[in-house]
């Protein structure tokens, strides 16, 4: 990133939609705590209760990602072992 070209790869970016993205995200990050008052108040649910259907939506939404982007097999490789370590000889040693 430091030494590498910083300039666009198409010229369809711009900066009224990346203001557009801040905007929206400023709105709805707002929103959050307003929304989790209200749940707290009126429906009498606990932190956890929200925690758990936060993190049970999120876990939903990259299902639904990983798969509709073919990306869910090559996400598995995360839990695969690592390959083995270069033997001494390929890594200098004697």
């Amino acid at each position: 990133l430091m030494t590498g070209p910083t300039a666009a790869p198409t010229d369809r970016a711009s900066s009224l939609l990346g203001f557009c993205w801040l905007l929206a995200f400023l709105a709805l990050d707002g929103l959050t705590s307003t929304m989790q008052e209200k749940l707290f108040k009126e429906h009498n649910t606990t932190k956890y209760n929200q925690m758990l259907y936060v993190n049970g939506l999120s876990s939903v939404v990259s299902l639904a990602t990983l798969t509709t982007t073919g990306q869910l097999v090559p996400a598995f490789g995360y839990w695969l072992p690592p390959p083995p370590p270069l033997s001494g000889r390929a890594a200098g040693g004697g």
